[in-house]
């Protein structure tokens, strides 16, 4: 069976009638062995990074030319082998290795394919420095996806863990699933897109890029947020922009309460209604609810703004006489 018809299949099919069917090639086999003798390596312990560029290394040196199709079947493998046997965050780095040498040598336009259980977060790591590739991921991935990725595109048709898309630094990270924890920690640049509802702490410490929420959003939206944009276009929770420090938050939909607690810069818009005690402690920046305020507006301290309905209501302006 070709890649491009084991694209258009959803997991199910693939895992329950069409996988069977295809051999391992020679170059899938080899693969799978290359990857053994890199988990068996004690240096990869020592951290992310080196692991990394151990195993870049060692496919790098690796004879054998594989093709696209021989790393979606030997990835297929590796993977069902860690849902009962977890191998910490190496596998995902490996498979990324082995993807970004294929990339770097053959400046392919075409998709890479990784098919994963849709019920099972397990691979970790994965997307790793990542920079050029655009990758689809059928089934769901376990913590910190496009960790520090550089430019390329992810997409991912499950869940995903949390830390997605920590210190990003550049491209495109698409879930078509929901988000089980962060996302955009401390991100710099990029773009990450959630097709479905968002955990807590989207954006905490982002310095740049935008991320997207397509449904609705938990506690702590932009939490210590520097710079870029947020765009929630459901509902979020608690502590919207708690310690905000520049940047733009955006909620379609409505918020509860403590929005901009000790916010010191930056813009939150609410475009229909907010919660109690809004602009808590807050210092500068400002805050616009396009709906109604509950309640009155108390610890207001310092220079922060306050707008309801496009006037301002806190501070009030003196009217001179």
């Amino acid at each position: 069976m070709k890649l491009d018809n084991l694209l258009e299949k959803e997991y199910q099919n693939i895992h329950n009638k069409e996988i069977s069917k295809i051999s391992h090639t020679d170059n899938s086999s080899a693969i799978i062995e290359l990857y053994e003798k890199f988990v068996e390596n004690e240096n990869i312990k020592n951290n992310t990074h080196d692991a990394y560029l151990l195993a870049k290394k060692m496919i790098e040196d690796f004879s054998c030319t594989y093709t696209i199709e021989d790393i979606t079947l030997a990835s297929f493998a590796i993977i069902e082998d860690i849902t009962s046997n977890i191998v910490d965050n190496y596998t995902g780095i490996f498979l990324t290795s082995l993807i970004q040498v294929h990339y770097d040598r053959n400046q392919t336009k075409d998709s890479y394919l990784l098919i994963t259980d849709p019920n099972k977060r397990v691979l970790h790591t994965f997307g790793y420095e990542l920079n050029g590739p655009s990758i689809q991921i059928q089934g769901s991935i376990g913590f910190y996806l496009g960790l520090r990725l550089q430019s390329g595109l992810i997409t991912v048709f499950g869940n995903v863990s949390s830390e997605c898309g920590t210190q990003m630094k550049g491209g495109t990270i698409c879930l078509k699933g929901d988000i089980f924890g962060s996302i955009g920690h401390g991100m710099e640049n990029g773009t990450i897109i959630v097709s479905k509802n968002a955990d807590e702490y989207v954006g905490t410490k982002m310095r740049g890029g935008t991320i997207i929420v397509k449904e609705n959003a938990q506690n702590f939206v932009g939490n210590e947020m520097q710079g870029g944009k947020i765009h929630i276009y459901g509902n979020a929770k608690n502590f919207i922009g708690r310690q905000m420090r520049g940047g733009e938050i955006i909620i379609d939909g409505s918020c509860n309460d403590h929005i901009g607690y000790k916010m010191y810069q930056g813009i939150i818009h609410i475009k229909k209604n907010a919660g109690k005690n809004i602009g808590e402690e807050m210092y500068e920046g400002e805050i616009h609810v396009d709906g109604e305020i509950e309640g009155a507006f108390p610890y207001i301290c310092q220079n922060g703004k306050i707008f309801q309905k496009g006037k301002q209501v806190h501070p009030k302006k003196i009217k001179k006489s």
